[in-house]
């Protein structure tokens, strides 16, 4: 007896249209929500920059601020110009701002949807350099070039004796003026700083002019007409109490029209009067 195994009969699958594919339609809908989100994010005039508050200006115009940001406002997406929020970089805002010479901290926010806020910190001069000619035995009729300049040591615009303020001079010739730059170290700012301010509540010295001759020393220019030679760095208090005694003991008043200079750089004290070769010498002991 034969047995045949039966077999079942073949039926094809019906074909599924590329329509009816459920994870097609699922990356459509996934991509059209992505564009639509884009397009929101790049292009709407939600998100387009229109409102810009500046603060902290005195001296700079607003007009003069916008022209050093406004090549960071446009970003171009693709082939299309966006002035969109989410794309101004503040990194590169605070970078360009901080270019002008005169600008000394930025602080930039965003205001969502539409708007930043810079607020800017200007530079306050405290004195005037000037760069002297460095070439001695020359004659020079040119004006020596003056700048503000701040406690940091940088110059940031020229000054053109708008108001009366103590020069400070120097004449290294590695110097040169460039605004924004920081010309003089400002440990030794400080000091000529804190010098003058002493001379003139404790002595009763006015200084309208401070000459650094070098690394090491400084010439302060009395209102009198005679020098206080001083080293860099130096024991200011220990200094000005010599001074005191000295002017209080041997220079009296009267004499100070002909004072040339006063020397305190060295243990001992010299000075000097004017049309004499003669230096004198000092060794004050007492406490003023």
């Amino acid at each position: 007896m034969v047995y045949r195994k039966l077999r079942k009969p073949y039926r094809a699958k019906p074909k599924r249209h590329l329509w009816q594919n459920r994870l097609l339609w699922l990356t459509i809908l996934v991509l059209l929500n992505l564009g639509i989100f884009g397009y929101n994010i790049f292009f709407s005039p939600i998100f387009k920059l229109k409102n810009i508050q500046i603060t902290g200006n005195s001296t700079l115009s607003k007009d003069t601020l916008l022209g050093a940001i406004w090549p960071y406002l446009s970003r171009k997406i693709f082939i299309f110009q966006t002035q969109n929020i989410f794309f101004i970089p503040n990194s590169e805002l605070k970078r360009g701002l901080l270019k002008i010479p005169i600008v000394a901290e930025v602080e930039i926010n965003k205001k969502w949807p539409d708007g930043i806020d810079i607020k800017i910190k200007e530079r306050e001069p405290i004195a005037v350099w000037c760069k002297e000619n460095s070439d001695e035995g020359k004659e020079n009729t040119k004006p020596p070039e003056c700048f503000w300049l701040d406690k940091q040591g940088i110059i940031f615009k020229p000054y053109l004796n708008e108001e009366e303020s103590f020069i400070l001079t120097s004449r290294s010739k590695d110097e040169t003026p460039v605004l924004g730059k920081k010309i003089i170290n400002p440990e030794t700012l400080a000091f000529i700083i804190e010098a003058i301010t002493k001379m003139k509540e404790e002595l009763q010295l006015k200084i309208k002019k401070a000459d650094i001759a070098s690394q090491e020393r400084v010439n302060f220019e009395t209102n009198e007409g005679w020098q206080v030679y001083m080293k860099i760095p130096s024991d200011l208090n220990f200094e000005l109490t010599r001074l005191k005694i000295l002017l209080n003991e041997e220079i009296k008043p009267e004499l100070r029209p002909n004072l040339e200079y006063i020397d305190l750089r060295f243990s001992k004290i010299y000075y000097k009067y004017k049309n004499l070769s003669l230096i004198h010498i000092s060794e004050p002991t007492r406490q003023a």
